[in-house]
């Protein structure tokens, strides 16, 4: 969870996870940071469906990286 969101504010995040809240985390912090790479570790999350169309449409500030497990 992150309490305070402006602290990322003009900030390279990265965000590791492949569960709803790292892609909620992934949309919103791209408002605010300079540039959020979310690393997931398939090809596929668990998002509920109303997340799917939101997902078609991924941030310009933003990159996703697939199948990369990490350790």
């Amino acid at each position: 969870m992150v309490k305070d969101p402006a602290k990322y504010a003009d900030k390279r995040i990265v965000i590791a996870g492949g569960g709803d809240s790292a892609l909620d985390w992934t949309y919103h912090l791209a408002d605010i940071a300079q540039h959020v790479t979310l690393i997931h570790r398939s090809d596929s999350f668990r998002e509920r469906p109303i997340r799917r169309k939101k997902s078609l449409n991924w941030p310009n500030r933003a990159k996703l990286i697939y199948f990369y497990p990490i350790t």
